[in-house]
C-alpha cells in the first residue's frame, strides 16, 4: 500500500495558470466526463475550473473513473470521479485539494500547498493546461465577482428524479445522514425525524419500523399512507396500509431524504403529505472498503440493549462489477412491566422487548460508461411480543405505573420483509433511461391468547359453546402485503435551457388479512375470516424545467393514474362476533390526476428562492358489503400545497439556513369511522386548512465547531363540525404539535497526533398536542388527552484514531423525563393509552473502518 510518508513516488499537483476565488469553484457548469482513466479525468476537471489538485500517481494508477455529467459545481464533480474508489479529497486551502485515501489518516495530510512544492520534498510539480472544450461546456453565467467569497455546501439530493445540488431544488428537503447519528445513540428513523422539521412518527410504542408517519399538517386518519417510503427508487411501503414501513437506518444508507409537501407528480399516491428515500452507496468498483460497529446501552427501568452492524464492499471485476454485503443485529431489553390487570402481580419484567436484524446485497454492474444494472436484495425481520404503552387514567397518569402494562408475555408477534429490485440505467447522449422493478412481499403474524377473565367469561357463555370452561381464547392473525412495481422513466441531459422528465408506473398489491380464533382446550372455532384488500394502479407522468434565465426557472409536472381497488373477504364464526358471515367483495374504480407548479430564482450562489404549488392524493377505498354506513365506496382524497422558501448561506459559508412557509388546503379526507365499537372508511363531510412554516439554521462560527438548529410551527384544524369522527370546527388535528424544535452542537478537536476528539449534545422540544377529537357525544371515545409539551436532553462525546478507529459515549434523555410523546385509545379495554419517551439510556459505540 503506497505510504506518503516514506514512499519515493513523485505527486502530482494539477495547478491552473490562474488562481481561483472561492466563489469561481461555486460555478455550476453543464459538464460532461466520459468515463476514462482517473488521472485524466482529474486533468479535466482541474483545466476548466481552475482548481488544484494534488495526488500520487500510485494511489490513482489504473483506476477508471465514471461518467460524471450534469449542472454541478466542481466539488460535486470530484465527488462523482471518486465514487466507488477508496479515494476521498481533503481540503488543503481554498483552492486547493489532495486526494487520498479513505483509510488514510487525515493527520498526515494537513499541509500547505508550499509543502508539497518544496524542492527536497520527495514531490513532483504537475501543471495541465491543455483544453478539454469537446468535453466539458464552459460555465454558467453568475453574480460570482459581486458575490461574497465562499464555497456553497456540497449536498446532492434525488428529490426531482436526479441528482441535484440540494441548492437548487425548489422544495423543502432535509438530509439526514444515519452515520452522523450513530456515535450519538440515535440509530432509528423515529430518532433521526426528532431532529428534523416538519415530519415525524408515531409507533404506538412497537419496534422500528411499525407505526405511522405524518408530514406537515397532514394527519394520519385512515389506514392509507400519507408518507412515501423509498429505498432509491423503489417504492417500499404499502399503498392501503400505513402501519408498517421499512427502517433501513442500519444499513449501508449513505444518506436519507426527507421530501416535505405533497409529491404527488414523481413519486404518486403514498405521498400526499411527503416522502422518506433512503439513498444507499453504490458498490464499490476499484478498492475494498467496509466498517464495523457495536452498540451496546443500558436503559434505566430497561435493561441491556446491543445493536451489531456493518458492511463491506469490494469489486468483483475491477471497473467493472461490485458488491456490498451490509447487515445489523439489535436486542432491545424492553422497558415495560406486564402485570395482571386485576391482581396487580408483575407476569414478566421488560415484557416489550423485542430482537430485530436485517442484511442486504448490492450488486453492481457496469457494463460500459452508458449502461448499467443496479440489483438487490433486502431482508429485515423483527419479533416481538408487545407495545409498550401506558394505560392513562382520568388524571391522564398512568394507572398501573409508570412503565407497567397489562400483556400477555407469551404472545408472539412478527413481521418480515424480503424486497427484491433491479434498477437498469442506459446514456444516451440526450437523455438516460431507467428501468425500476421491484417485488416484496412483508407479512406480519400476530399470536396472541386474550384470556383474561372477562374474556373467557363472554367466550364461555356464547351459545353453542360446547364445555362452557374453557381458560384460553388464543387468535392468530396475518396481515401485510405483497407488491410488485414497475417504472419507466426517460431523464433529460442537465442543461442551462430545458429539462424534462417522462415515465411510466405500475403497481399491482394484495394485502391479505388472516383471523382465526379457537376456544381452549375445547378448540372450538369462534370466528375465522379471510380478506384481501387489493390495489392495481396504471400511471403516466412528466416533469418540465425551462430557464428564463440562467438564474430564474420555471417547473411544471403532472401525473395522472387510474386505479382499480377492490375487496374480498370471507367470514365464518359465532354470529355474536361476526353476525351472517359469509361471502362478500366489492371493487372501485377511480382516475386521479396531480400537479406540480415550481418558480426558481437565484439572485447569486448564495441564495436561491423558490414558490410552489403542489397537489397529492389518495386511491379510493371501500368498505365490505353491508357494512352499516352511508356509503361503501369511499372517493379519494386530495389536497393541494402552497409553499415559498429560500436556503442560503452568509458569512462567508459561517452561516447556512433553508426556510419554508407553507399552507395546505384538505377537501374530504378519507378518515376511519367508529361504528358499534368497529372502524370503517369514510370521507370527512369538509375538509382542514393546515399553516405552518420550518426552518433550520446551521452555524459554523470556527472550525470544528458546528450548531444545527431546527424549528417547525404547525397549525392544523377542522374548517367544520365533522360530527362522523366527534370533531368540532377549529379543533387541532390530534397526533400533531403546534411548536416543534431541536438544536445539536457539535465540537470537533484535533487531541494529538493523529487522534480526533469531540464532545456534543442537543435536545429535542415538542408542545402539547390532543390525542384525538372530541365533540361531548355520547358516542364518543371522550378521549381528550390534553397532551403536555417536553424537552429531552442527550449529550455525547468520543475519540477517533487514525480515521480508522472511533469510540463514542453517548446519554439519551439525559434527564430522564418521563412524558408522554404520544396518545391513542384502546376500543378493546376502553381507555386511552400514551407512549412515554424512552428513559435515560447510556451507551457506547465502538466502530472501525477499513
Amino acid at each position: 500500500m503506497f505510504d506518503l510518508k516514506t514512499s519515493t513516488a513523485c505527486v502530482a499537483l494539477l495547478i491552473s495558470a490562474t488562481t481561483p476565488s472561492l466563489a469561481d469553484q461555486a460555478k455550476l457548469y453543464n459538464i460532461t466526463i466520459e468515463a476514462q482513466s482517473l488521472t485524466e479525468a482529474l486533468a479535466q476537471l482541474s483545466d476548466i475550473t481552475q482548481i488544484q489538485l494534488i495526488y500520487a500517481p500510485g494511489q490513482v494508477e489504473g483506476i477508471i473513473a465514471g461518467r460524471v455529467s450534469g449542472r454541478l459545481n466542481s466539488i460535486s464533480v470530484l465527488d462523482g470521479l471518486l465514487e466507488g474508489t477508496n479515494l476521498v479529497h481533503q481540503k488543503v486551502d481554498e483552492t486547493t485539494y489532495v486526494i487520498r485515501p479513505r483509510s488514510a489518516g487525515s493527520a498526515s495530510y494537513k499541509r500547505t500547498v508550499a509543502d508539497y512544492q518544496q524542492p527536497n520534498s520527495g514531490y513532483t510539480l504537475i501543471s495541465y493546461g491543455e483544453n478539454y472544450e469537446d468535453n466539458i461546456s464552459a460555465p454558467l453565467e453568475d453574480t460570482a465577482e459581486q458575490s461574497a467569497d465562499y464555497v456553497l455546501e456540497d449536498i446532492v439530493v434525488t428529490a426531482n428524479r436526479r441528482e441535484q445540488n440540494l441548492q437548487d431544488v425548489p422544495l423543502a428537503i432535509s438530509v439526514v445522514k444515519p452515520d452522523e447519528f450513530k456515535g450519538r445513540g440515535l440509530v432509528t428513523l423515529s430518532d433521526m425525524l426528532a431532529y428534523t422539521p416538519g415530519m415525524t412518527t408515531n409507533n404506538e410504542g412497537a419496534p422500528p419500523g411499525l407505526g405511522t408517519l405524518t408530514a406537515r399538517g397532514v394527519g394520519q386518519f385512515s389506514h392509507s399512507p400519507v408518507v412515501g417510503v423509498y429505498i432509491d427508487d423503489v417504492p417500499v411501503n404499502s399503498n392501503l396500509n400505513s402501519e408498517f414501513f421499512i427502517d433501513a437506518s442500519l444499513l449501508d444508507v449513505e444518506r436519507i431524504e426527507v421530501l416535505k409537501g405533497p409529491q404527488g407528480n414523481l413519486y404518486g399516491s403514498t405521498s400526499l403529505g411527503g416522502a422518506v428515500k433512503y439513498i444507499t452507496r453504490k458498490p464499490a468498483l476499484e478498492e475494498f472498503r467496509g466498517d464495523a460497529s457495536a452498540n451496546v446501552s443500558s436503559t434505566k427501568h430497561g435493561g441491556f440493549n446491543q445493536i451489531y452492524s456493518g458492511r463491506i464492499s469490494t469489486p468483483i471485476v475491477n471497473g467493472k462489477l461490485g458488491i456490498t454485503v451490509s447487515g445489523f443485529y439489535q436486542d432491545d431489553a424492553g422497558l415495560f412491566d406486564y402485570v395482571d390487570g386485576a391482581t396487580g402481580d408483575v407476569l414478566a419484567e421488560n415484557g416489550d422487548t423485542y430482537e430485530r436484524y436485517g442484511y442486504a446485497a448490492d450488486l453492481y454492474w457496469a457494463a460500459s460508461d452508458r449502461f448499467g444494472i443496479r440489483m438487490n436484495y433486502t431482508r429485515q425481520s423483527t419479533e416481538w411480543a408487545g407495545s409498550g404503552v401506558s394505560y392513562l387514567n382520568a388524571d391522564y397518569d398512568a394507572a398501573l405505573g409508570n412503565y407497567r402494562t397489562t400483556g400477555n408475555p407469551d404472545d408472539v408477534q412478527t413481521i418480515k420483509t424480503d424486497l427484491l429490485s433491479a434498477t437498469i440505467n442506459y446514456e444516451f447522449d440526450w437523455a438516460t433511461l431507467t428501468s425500476v422493478t421491484a417485488y416484496m412481499d412483508s407479512p406480519k403474524l400476530f399470536l396472541v391468547d386474550q384470556n383474561s377473565a372477562g374474556v373467557m367469561a363472554f367466550i364461555n357463555s356464547l351459545e353453542g359453546h360446547p364445555t362452557s370452561t374453557d381458560t384460553g381464547f388464543p387468535t392468530r392473525t396475518t396481515t401485510g402485503y405483497e407488491k410488485t412495481v414497475q417504472e419507466l422513466r426517460l431523464t433529460s441531459e442537465m442543461s442551462d435551457s430545458f429539462e424534462w422528465i417522462v415515465g411510466l408506473y405500475y403497481t399491482d398489491e394484495d394485502a391479505p388479512t388472516q383471523a382465526l380464533g379457537i376456544s381452549t382446550p375445547s378448540e372450538w372455532t369462534v370466528f375465522d375470516s379471510s380478506t384481501v384488500d387489493s390495489y392495481k394502479e396504471y400511471a403516466a407522468f412528466a416533469n418540465v424545467k425551462y430557464y428564463l434565465t440562467p438564474d430564474l426557472d420555471v417547473t411544471v409536472g403532472g401525473r395522472i393514474s387510474r386505479q382499480k381497488v377492490g375487496l374480498d373477504t370471507v367470514v365464518t364464526g359465532h354470529p355474536a362476533l361476526v353476525g351472517a358471515g359469509g361471502a362478500l367483495n366489492a371493487e372501485v374504480k377511480d382516475t386521479a390526476d396531480t400537479w406540480s407548479f415550481a418558480l426558481s430564482y437565484r439572485p447569486n450562489e448564495a441564495l436561491s428562492l423558490y414558490s410552489r404549488v403542489a397537489s397529492g392524493f389518495r386511491p379510493a377505498r371501500t368498505n365490505p358489503p353491508g357494512a352499516p354506513i352511508a356509503s361503501l365506496d369511499v372517493s379519494s382524497d386530495s389536497l393541494w400545497s402552497y409553499e415559498v422558501g429560500a436556503k442560503g448561506y452568509a458569512a462567508e459559508g459561517k452561516i447556512a439556513y433553508d426556510i419554508a412557509l407553507w399552507y395546505i388546503d384538505w377537501a374530504q379526507f378519507q378518515t376511519l369511522v367508529p361504528i358499534f365499537g368497529a372502524s370503517y372508511i369514510g370521507n370527512a363531510d369538509h375538509g382542514l386548512t393546515a399553516k405552518g412554516f420550518e426552518g433550520s439554521l446551521t452555524l459554523t462560527p470556527v472550525d470544528g465547531l458546528s450548531v444545527v438548529s431546527t424549528l417547525a410551527y404547525t397549525d392544523s384544524k377542522l374548517d367544520e363540525n365533522e360530527p362522523v369522527i366527534f370533531g368540532l370546527k377549529d379543533q387541532a388535528v390530534p397526533g400533531l404539535a403546534k411548536w416543534r424544535a431541536s438544536m445539536n452542537l457539535r465540537y470537533d478537536f484535533a487531541l494529538s497526533g493523529d487522534v480526533m476528539a469531540h464532545v456534543g449534545g442537543g435536545f429535542r422540544y415538542s408542545s402539547a398536542q390532543k390525542g384525538a377529537f372530541d365533540n361531548g357525544d355520547p358516542a364518543s371515545p371522550s378521549f381528550s388527552f390534553p397532551g403536555e409539551e417536553y424537552i429531552l436532553a442527550d449529550m455525547n462525546a468520543g475519540l477517533t484514531f487514525a480515521d480508522n478507529y472511533s469510540l463514542s459515549v453517548y446519554v439519551t434523555n439525559l434527564l430522564n423525563e418521563v412524558v408522554y410523546t404520544s396518545a391513542s385509545y384502546d376500543k378493546i379495554v376502553g381507555t386511552p393509552t400514551g407512549v412515554p419517551a424512552r428513559p435515560r439510556t447510556v451507551g457506547a459505540v465502538l466502530s472501525v473502518s477499513f
